[in-house]
């Protein structure tokens, strides 16, 4: 029997992107035996009705968790510990949902994702992670991969020290790349027999017996991070990163305003298949980039600006305030 997939994905307050990602997964996807998890801590947009509409539709089990994370925040501040800025309410929040949904999930393999994101490849994929991760263990003779990268990145983060590549690999029908550094990223594929060798994310409730960590979290000592620690965590185990050449999804500019109510029939970003990219780009020995698979989402209005980032921050202020009256 084909091994459960658990996908799971973050919301909060994107419900158009949170359709397009749906939407995208429904046109791509070709394998079966899966399960979703959605994981929302205080969508006030129609984000939940959305996910529980969904939940009632799909052809596959779905499960939820609903929370607040105003709710969790205060509960840190209850026990003397600050969350008073992005660098804090981010870091208190994310090792909680992920926590909760690799715990939930019953898959044998656990794939991450957030609601501003778009699968971008139909074919039956989950065929070719399958491929790198046992191609990978027969190699080194166990599974080492802590993250397997399917998105694609920007041609500059390519090129970024720390995602250097050893020399390709290849699969019986795909390729892929073995990371020289950092063993870990978000919004990647994992072995839940791995999540659970390498243990939780740290959250801030963690830290509340030892005065150092707690110490650590008030100044926002990089050490502390959830990211760095699980990174570190994973190097400690001699796990890698892997990267596929031939991406499945891609991510949207981190600030793409959540005010932008655009009605689509389609999708945002151009669908491939295999064939198409390998015909097209079979001669680049890395990775494809999203800049080469699609542009047509970055228009001026979805890029990173003041403006953008103010409107944004306007709007969510907006929802809440009308969450009150």
């Amino acid at each position: 029997m084909e091994p459960l997939v658990s996908f799971h994905v973050n919301s909060y307050n994107r419900l158009p992107l949170l359709r397009n990602l749906m939407r995208s997964f429904e046109l791509c996807n070709e394998y079966r035996n899966i399960e979703w998890i959605f994981v929302d801590f205080g969508s006030i947009d129609g984000s939940r009705n959305f996910i529980v509409n969904y939940a009632k539709r799909a052809s596959f089990p779905v499960r939820m968790i609903f929370s607040s994370e105003d709710d969790h925040f205060n509960k840190i501040r209850k026990r003397g510990l600050l969350v008073n800025n992005h660098w804090k309410k981010l870091r208190a929040i994310l090792g909680l949902y992920r926590n909760k949904a690799k715990e939930l999930s019953k898959g044998e393999f656990i794939f991450d994702l957030a609601d501003d994101q778009q699968f971008i490849r139909k074919g039956h994929w989950m065929k070719e992670i399958f491929e790198v991760f046992e191609h990978r263990k027969l190699k080194v003779n166990k599974n080492d991969i802590a993250s397997l990268v399917p998105f694609a990145y920007y041609r500059w983060r390519l090129d970024k020290p720390n995602n250097k590549r050893f020399p390709v690999e290849k699969a019986s029908s795909t390729s892929y790349y073995v990371a020289k550094y950092k063993p870990y990223v978000d919004y990647s594929v994992m072995r839940k027999e791995i999540f659970n060798k390498v243990g939780k994310f740290i959250t801030p409730l963690d830290f509340l017996g030892d005065s150092e960590r707690k110490k650590m979290w008030q100044e926002e000592n990089e050490a502390i991070d959830p990211w760095t620690d699980y990174e570190n965590r994973c190097n400690n185990f001699g796990l890698v990163r892997v990267f596929l050449k031939y991406p499945i999804f891609m991510l949207f500019p981190n600030v793409l305003p959540s005010y932008l109510n655009f009605s689509i029939d389609d999708v945002i970003c151009k669908i491939w298949t295999l064939e198409e990219m390998k015909n097209k780009f079979s001669g680049l020995d890395r990775p494809v980039s999203s800049e080469e698979l699609d542009n047509n989402y970055l228009y001026p209005e979805f890029s990173y600006d003041k403006k953008s980032s103010f409107l944004n921050k306007l709007y969510e202020g907006i929802l809440r305030v009308k969450s009150w009256i």
